[in-house]
């Protein structure tokens, strides 16, 4: 559904406090931007609690989403969130990353 989601499943809030939502396009894929950030459902980038533009990728454009669920930088560092916990994607019912089940 878009959601983003920290380790614990919990929702995960911009810099406003608001839980963070990508926008999906018809095949349900996330929307991105130009310049290659994440957008939300209004179409506008979206900022993570760090306040920089959310950018999905591998290697050095961008986080990666590792099997178990794992969110790292380019350089394989975990990312954290604003409760300096790890960040983890959301898991399909089959326990791995959603688009892999």
């Amino acid at each position: 559904d878009g959601s983003l989601l920290t380790p614990s499943g919990k929702p995960l809030c911009g810099p406003d406090g608001n839980p963070l939502k990508c926008g999906l396009d018809g095949d349900k894929k996330p929307v991105i931007d130009e310049k290659g950030a994440l957008c939300g459902p209004d179409g506008k980038p979206l900022v993570g609690p760090d306040g920089k533009c959310i950018k999905p990728g591998a290697g050095s454009l961008g986080p990666i989403v590792k099997p178990d669920g794992a969110v790292t930088d380019g350089s394989g560092k975990p990312l954290k969130g604003k409760d300096g916990k790890p960040l983890k994607a959301a898991m399909g019912s089959c326990g791995k990353r959603r688009e892999m089940c």
